[in-house]
């Protein structure tokens, strides 16, 4: 869910929906765009109660929360990798006996982000040998953090930015340092003094 907080700026949003025939899932979508580094959000109706919804994109299963009794909702984003083109998100729910399926097309619309060029001192493109071990411990306990997630929605209301000031580096900039590329930015940057209090994007967390 490293796209969640994109949902705080959705300005103009693109809309679809699919047709809703009996004991069929009807899914409509909601975006700002369907691009790489977006968010789409997908609200899935069953038609009746349904014991679990389950959503999988990207190869992958997205979490997703009970809005109701027919209605769940699923936030998917879109990595800075995905290729333009159409790409399958399915449904699955499970309502007593019955199993029902469906799927939606994403159609990715292809996005270039910023590339900066930069000419710095050695010292600040690799990290000194002696941080390999922190670097990789870090790399592992954010992996596994990213593989949790809560069965309920944990925000509520909009959200916030941390600090307030001005972003000065945005998600998907990719720098090339001394003619060496770097992985694109997988976050945005705030400036801040030191002691400027941090919130907390929604709810507390």
């Amino acid at each position: 869910m490293r796209c969640v907080l994109a949902a705080v700026w959705l300005s103009a949003v693109l809309t679809a929906a699919t047709a809703n025939p009996v004991d069929s899932i009807a899914i409509a979508v909601s975006a700002r765009s369907i691009q790489p580094g977006e968010l789409v959000v997908l609200t899935m109706t069953v038609p009746g109660p349904a014991d679990g919804v389950r959503l999988y994109a990207f190869n992958r299963e997205i979490p997703v929360y009970r809005v109701d009794a027919v209605t769940w909702r699923g936030l998917i984003g879109i990595d800075l990798g995905v290729q333009p083109g159409a790409h399958s998100a399915s449904v699955d729910a499970t309502a007593g006996t019955r199993q029902l399926h469906a799927t939606y097309s994403l159609k990715i619309l292809p996005r270039r982000f910023p590339v900066r060029v930069l000419k710095v001192d050695p010292v600040f493109v690799n990290p000194p040998a002696e941080m390999d071990e922190r670097i990789a411990r870090e790399a592992a306990e954010l992996e596994q953090l990213w593989r949790q997630s809560s069965a309920e929605r944990l925000w509520r209301g909009p959200f916030m930015p941390p600090v307030p000031s001005t972003v000065t580096s945005h998600f998907g900039a990719r720098s090339i340092f001394n003619g060496q590329t770097r992985s694109p930015h997988s976050g945005a940057d705030f400036p801040g003094q030191t002691g400027t209090p941090v919130a907390a994007p929604n709810a507390g967390r």
